[in-house]
């Protein structure tokens, strides 16, 4: 079959974007593959996301109205019902396609084995229109041993899935409230498939200040139900990440008792000196951050013990010293000359 001939549901789910989703749907009108259809799925916006969304006349494009805010999954997974297509993309509101992203998905997508469930793709992610990072995948296939050591697949929005494999596993979870993508992909892979990771950057990844990714309630509630679901098959280091998840949440939260169990439960699965550099320097960062400075030092002292050959392990010590303030300052200014530095490299 020629890939032009494979229609491709491009499902929007979206709530109070109506400053974003029409760059992102005019990404989407922007491939040069022109076989797909855009289902929108409105998760009950109070403002004018649907009018926006109605404003454009394409007939490939849908929009679909749900009554009340019921989170991104459930929106994903009416998608999926109302959508037609052989193979499914989600792409979020507030992020922006790549205008080869699908042409090159589904042309390596129909050269793989039946057992592929979809490809995904490296992104970059961006702040005000700078660059801040970039994700990258693992390359060629991912299997389910793969992803349980660490989640080299990126997320739902740069992957493009066959229907009939998202069908099989129920969709998306709509219990948790993040890291839905991790699931789906360790429920998807745990039957036996694998999917196939392209290394090229096709998607922008937009941060907000309101993302889901920020609450961090529902990042603990989310990591409790990775580890409840697939604890046991994730190895030490992935589990380490995790709960230095829930740790750093509850540090947030200024939940001092549930963060140092969380605390103590990441050294306990932590094996190596890098992984035990890393949660130091975590921990040290976030406590600097909700203004505990000298919680943050005794942290980056540890940090030191793990690794001192590593001199800015030294700096951030010296620098939580100076107190609260002075810490932020600094934060300010790493990312101002980060994102100055990111600009230039654009220019």
């Amino acid at each position: 079959m020629s890939p032009n001939q494979t229609l491709i549901s491009i499902v929007v789910p979206t709530y109070n974007r109506e400053e974003t989703v029409e760059d992102t749907i005019e990404s989407i009108l922007a491939q040069n593959y022109k076989n797909f259809e855009i289902v929108v799925v409105d998760d009950g916006s109070t403002d004018d996301t649907t009018g926006v969304v109605n404003s454009f006349s394409d007939p490939r494009i849908k929009c679909i109205q749900l009554e009340e805010n019921q989170g991104v999954s459930k929106a994903r997974n009416v998608g999926i019902e109302k959508s037609d297509g052989e193979y499914i993309l989600f792409v979020d509101s507030d992020d922006k396609l790549m205008p080869e992203a699908i042409s090159k998905m589904v042309g390596v997508l129909q050269l793989q084995s039946d057992n592929c469930a979809g490809v995904v793709t490296s992104y970059v992610k961006k702040r005000n229109e700078t660059v801040v990072d970039r994700r990258r995948v693992q390359s060629g296939p991912i299997h389910h041993k793969d992803l349980t050591k660490k989640n080299v697949a990126g997320g739902t929005s740069c992957t493009l899935f066959k229907r009939d494999c998202l069908k099989e596993v129920g969709g998306f979870d709509t219990d948790l409230p993040k890291s839905v993508d991790l699931d789906l992909f360790l429920r998807i892979l745990n039957e036996g498939y694998y999917l196939y990771g392209i290394d090229e950057f096709l998607l922008e990844y937009r941060i907000g200040d309101d993302q889901i990714t920020r609450s961090a309630k529902k990042v603990i509630e989310g990591s409790n139900g990775i580890l409840k679901k697939h604890g046991e098959d994730l190895s030490k280091e992935f589990l380490a990440k995790i709960y230095s998840d829930i740790a750093v949440s509850n540090i947030r939260l200024q939940n001092e008792g549930l963060a140092e169990k969380q605390v103590d439960k990441c050294f306990q699965y932590s094996s190596t000196n890098d992984m035990d550099e890393y949660l130091y320097v975590r921990f040290g960062k976030t406590y600097c951050e909700v203004g505990r400075p000298r919680t943050g030092a005794r942290y980056f002292l540890q940090s030191i013990h793990a690794n001192p050959k590593n001199k800015k392990l030294y700096v951030y010590l010296i620098s939580s010293f100076l107190g609260s303030r002075v810490w932020e300052s600094l934060r300010i200014i790493k990312r101002t000359i980060r994102d100055t530095t990111a600009r230039i490299r654009q220019c």
